[in-house]
């Protein structure tokens, strides 16, 4: 019993591990023990420590992983991303490091190999550097270790702003192999070297079908011994924000390859000495020129090729054509398909056309796909490897034969419908002139017609003419499956355009713009001062200090007379005038007590703005309540008080005086023991003291008299009251009796 309970317990502890197996990674191992399919950063790393050392081994990726550093050491490795991003998440200076034992090399003179390929596409290896370091790499390879990268993305970051580092480390007599992929360096360091794709200090590299791009170089080479050093390339992209290609020591052989820079002060291809990297002439493989903008390169001793200047375009290959432009009849609904296209010069030809889908005419709603072949026909050489195709003036893309003398590209039609009517035409991309500038050309982003010229009148020359009315005439050509009608409205601008000519297929319009300014300078801003209205103030006057102009008048609205009134919005329109060699544009900017102003109306020479503001706060107010002007009281008696008020202002304070000797602060005042005549005043204050004045100057403030009856009897009535405590005091608030 007890054995049959442990059996038990083991079945159920094993049954759990297995369980938790998914949350570690599936490991899968094919027959034979040659590859496996991992899902996890866990099962990578145990996968590469578990990967056969003595044959071939094969990691395929079944999801994104992030990883440490890896060491891949003394072994032959495949790593497939199947589609997948690995993301590269380490403190050290390298994501793969590639190294060989000494006994290893002994039994595997190649050392170790790392293969790195992409089987169905969007894979993708990313890197963000930690280390401030030159040696900081996606891959580094050493002891004689071979790097294949077969496809695939690979995208070096910097984690933080002015980190630097290599995709690729090549050295310690290693092999760089690669055979196709993306690899692009976006640190953003942009100055200084080794911060490339590639970094070659010793071993050789071949790369062909790849792209890079890189803020700085794209490869670098600097070996201690020149001969350290080779560089193989061939159909490869390059852009590089500094020489593309920079040695300082080695061999390079280059060909068939687009170089393109993107800061000034760079080129394609850098030799730092001559006597130890060869001349320009060396590097290129036999059979290739260099092209530098289109231009032969012809120095072929120089140390640098490229013409210092961003966007400089080097390609290097066999002589070629690098723009082919063909013809076709395009797709029209009823018609037959064309059979052949044309070119328009003799050095190649149009070829054979195939249409896709294949009807017998063309349909209505239907995208129809043409492939259509150019062959060399008087030039001696190719079509360029990175040729630009056109059809019918409209972008196509090369099919197949980039490289050779007859190429085969493809271009898709939109969906044709039956001709349309074009119900209005919109010029909106043509600048209006302006003196001193250089004439246009109008331009449309709808797809129903085209631009076919655009002609000045008066002819303007290189530069329009100041104070001179232009009106540009502008043709225009419907495109297929449109046509212009009777009732097309054109306008240019936003504003209508005379129709000079039309047809089905053509118009001409015609748009006069206003004279163009002098050549005065323009005033960019203008800043006026202007004191806000406040109530009971003088009105005031813009004032400025600039000497491009000056203030012609200010105008209140409502006007405010003598003084500003309470509770009241006021607006002030403010006529300014240029000064002798300076303009108003529609760029000016104006502005009155920081604040943007409304344009009201300009010309070259003068300009009037507004400008709104808040209204006017109401002055407070303050009184005695039931204040009858003159009360009589007896020997001896008082009176309570109130004020009442109105919109006082922050820290306004209440003050009662008696014959202007100060008595009480507050809404209430007690007044108690009147023996004589008096007058009683409430005024307010601010919080210093100051009594507040309304818009003409006078305090605000309310005062009441106080006459006292004192004959012998009334004193001595209040003698009695006193000796018999009777309440002496009268609150005013609630009677005036």
């Amino acid at each position: 019993m007890k054995i049959r309970t442990k059996l038990m317990s083991l079945l159920l502890a094993v049954c759990m591990v297995l369980m938790l197996v998914p949350a570690f990674g599936t490991v899968v191992y094919a027959d034979g023990g040659t590859s496996c399919h991992v899902s996890t950063a866990q099962a990578f790393s145990d996968a590469v420590g578990r990967a056969d050392k003595t044959a071939p081994y094969t990691i395929y990726l079944d999801s994104d992983i992030t990883i440490d550093r890896m060491y891949i050491e003394n072994q032959d490795l495949t790593i497939d991303l199947c589609g997948h991003t690995i993301t590269g998440d380490t403190d050290s200076n390298a994501l793969f490091f590639l190294k060989s034992s000494n006994t290893y090399l002994g039994t595997h003179p190649g050392g170790t190999k790392l293969t790195v390929r992409d089987s169905k596409g969007g894979g993708t290896i990313t890197y963000a550097l930690r280390v401030f370091t030159s040696y900081n790499a996606m891959f580094s390879t050493s002891s004689k270790a071979t790097l294949v990268i077969e496809s695939g993305t690979f995208i070096l970051t910097g984690e933080t702003e002015g980190y630097y580092g290599n995709i690729i480390y090549c050295g310690n007599s290693s092999t760089v192999d690669i055979r196709g992929g993306v690899f692009r360096n976006e640190t953003g360091y942009e100055s200084g070297q080794r911060n490339s794709c590639i970094w070659v200090f010793n071993g050789t590299v071949t790369a062909k079908n790849a792209k890079f791009s890189s803020s700085s170089e794209c490869i670098y080479a600097n070996a201690p011994v020149a001969e350290d050093v080779a560089i193989n390339i061939d159909n490869c992209s390059f852009t590089a924000g500094q020489d593309a290609i920079c040695l300082y020591a080695g061999k390079l052989t280059i060909g068939n390859s687009l170089i393109t820079v993107t800061r000034d002060n760079a080129c394609a291809i850098y030799f730092y000495s001559a006597e130890r990297c060869g001349y320009i002439a060396d590097c290129l493989a036999a059979g290739n020129n260099a092209y530098v903008d289109g231009a032969l390169y012809t120095k072929t001793n120089e140390r640098a090729l490229g013409s210092y200047k961003a966007g400089c375009r080097v390609e290097i290959g066999p002589p070629r054509i690098t723009q082919a432009e063909l013809y076709v009849t395009p797709p029209a609904v009823g018609a037959v398909p064309a059979t052949y296209c044309s070119s328009g010069t003799y050095d190649y030809s149009g070829g054979s056309v195939a249409w896709i889908p294949k009807h017998a005419t063309f349909q209505e709603g239907v995208s129809y796909t043409v492939y259509f072949q150019a062959e060399i026909d008087c030039f001696d050489g190719v079509f360029a490897n990175f040729i630009d195709v056109t059809l019918n003036g409209e972008k196509a893309s090369v099919f197949i034969g980039a490289g050779t003398k007859k190429i085969t590209a493809v271009h898709t039609f939109p969906a044709l419908k039956s001709t349309e009517t074009i119900d209005s035409v919109s010029i909106t991309d043509l600048t209006a002139p302006v003196a001193g500038a250089t004439p246009g050309n109008a331009a449309t982003t709808d797809t129903r017609y085209s631009v076919v010229n655009t002609m000045w009148d008066p002819e303007p020359g290189s530069t329009f003419a100041e104070n001179t009315v232009y009106s540009a005439v502008i043709t225009l050509e419907a495109k297929s499956g449109y046509q212009f009608t009777a009732d097309t409205v054109f306008r240019v601008g936003g504003k209508a355009a005379t129709v000079l000519t039309r047809s089905a297929e053509e118009a001409k319009i015609s748009y006069t713009f206003p004279a163009t300014e002098s050549l005065a300078e323009p005033i960019s801003a203008a800043a006026l001062s202007l004191a806000a209205p406040v109530a009971g103030a003088v009105p005031g006057k813009a004032t400025t200090t600039d000497t491009q102009y000056s203030i012609v008048s200010t105008v209140w609205n409502p006007a405010p007379g003598s003084k500003f009134a309470e509770n009241t919005v006021y607006k002030a329109e403010i006529t300014v005038k240029a000064k002798t060699g300076y303009v108003f544009t529609n760029a000016t900017v104006y502005r009155v007590g920081g604040k943007t102003a409304t344009l009201v109306a300009r010309s070259a020479q003068e300009a009037k703005i507004s400008v709104s503001f808040p209204a006017t706060a109401k002055l407070p107010t303050v009184a005695i309540r039931n204040n009858p002007g003159t009360r009589t009281v007896n020997y001896g008696d008082g009176i309570f008080f109130v004020a009442v008020h109105t919109d006082l202002p922050a820290g306004a304070q209440i003050r009662w005086f008696v014959d202007d000797v100060e008595k009480s602060t507050g809404d209430l005042f007690s007044y108690g023991n009147i023996k004589k005549n008096a007058t009683v005043t409430v005024k307010l204050t601010d919080a210093e003291g100051t009594v507040l004045r309304d818009a003409d100057g006078k305090e605000i403030s309310d005062s009441e008299t106080i006459q006292v009856k004192a004959g012998f009897f009334k004193k001595l009535l209040s003698f009695l009251k006193n000796l018999f405590r009777v309440a002496r005091i009268v609150a005013q608030a609630v009677t005036e009796d």
